[in-house]
């Protein structure tokens, strides 16, 4: 799998983790997405880091990079797990009452945090303007804390449970499916043959 950027929220910036996926990862789109959670959970440190502390330039760059990944990045992922990769497992699991109560539990969740990241993005807007000696508002700071805290427990359920359903349910056919549906939200030709047993590295 590819490693996650590890960093502590402190004085000290994050790795940048807003580098696009190669697309040719399309053609593994299982391990795509757990690739774009890695990419979230770097996100989401930096958002922390952003939270903490006094304006500067360094945090107003920053506030300006968030705001790009989480209005045109992030969406294209969630598009990807609700719209083709949740239905698509659901189909898969119709006789797992268990596991569809855990998707739907997951969906409302989703839903919560879709209020929760608009004011984050509102937050954002404010910070990528802000002068050299303004403070991050509390109100901003608990907002972040709140959303980062969800997506993590999000994040962790979906690597930890959901990609093991996937990779053991879907089909060829699926992954096909898959990779053709989150290619053409991406503007890309789709790949030729999809697969679920690699591994990235």
């Amino acid at each position: 799998m590819l490693p996650a950027p590890q960093a502590k929220p402190g004085s000290r910036r994050p790795p940048p983790a807003f580098e696009p996926l190669d697309l040719r990862l399309l053609a593994r789109p299982l391990d795509f997405v757990a690739a774009e959670h890695f990419r979230l959970r770097a996100a989401l440190t930096q958002l922390d880091w952003l939270a903490r502390g006094s304006m500067g330039d360094g945090r107003r760059k920053l506030a300006q990079a968030l705001l790009r990944y989480f209005t045109e990045d992030y969406p294209l992922h969630v598009a990807d797990e609700e719209a083709d990769f949740f239905p698509l497992l659901r189909q898969r699991s119709a006789d797992d009452a268990s596991f569809l109560a855990s998707l739907d539990t997951l969906g409302i969740e989703h839903r919560e945090d879709v209020t929760r990241l608009a004011a984050v993005v509102d937050g954002l807007r404010r910070l990528a303007e802000a002068g050299q000696r303004d403070d991050i508002p509390p109100a901003f700071a608990a907002g972040a804390r709140a959303y980062t805290e969800a997506l993590r427990r999000h994040i962790a359920w979906e690597n930890a449970v959901l990609m093991p359903v996937a990779r053991a349910r879907l089909q060829s056919a699926d992954l096909r499916r898959l990779a053709q549906r989150f290619a053409a939200r991406r503007g890309v030709t789709p790949p030729s043959r999809a697969r679920t047993g690699d591994k990235v590295t």
